[in-house]
């Protein structure tokens, strides 16, 4: 987790990986969902600002549009859901859950 100055921490985890739903990788590559954790403080002021700041953040960085390329085999990280984080009620904490989930190489090529 990656604890910031303002009052939140961004975490990223891998969810699950199950057998890949294209059939042109289904033997090479494993559909990964991976989960990109978002809390904030809930006593900040501008939380939410915070969060939408944040989510525009990541949005802009995972936009297939950017220059940036993923390693030959990797499927570029394709959005699937967005939900509240898990938190316990009383501790102080909002956040949410962003998923998006990839086509990954069952094994990578060495480098």
């Amino acid at each position: 987790m990656v604890p910031d100055s303002q009052g939140f921490v961004v975490a990223l985890v891998i969810g699950k990986q199950e057998r890949a739903t294209d059939r042109a990788v289904s033997r090479t590559h494993r559909l990964t969902t991976v989960g990109v954790i978002l809390k904030l403080h809930a006593d900040i002021d501008d939380a939410v600002e915070q969060q939408d700041r944040v989510l525009s953040d990541l949005d802009r960085a995972l936009d297939p549009a950017q220059k940036f390329r993923f390693p030959r085999g990797y499927q570029f990280p394709e959005f699937q859901s967005m939900e509240p984080a898990p938190v316990q009620p009383g501790t102080g904490w909002t956040g949410v859950v962003v998923a998006y989930s990839s086509h990954i190489p069952i094994h990578p090529a060495a480098g």
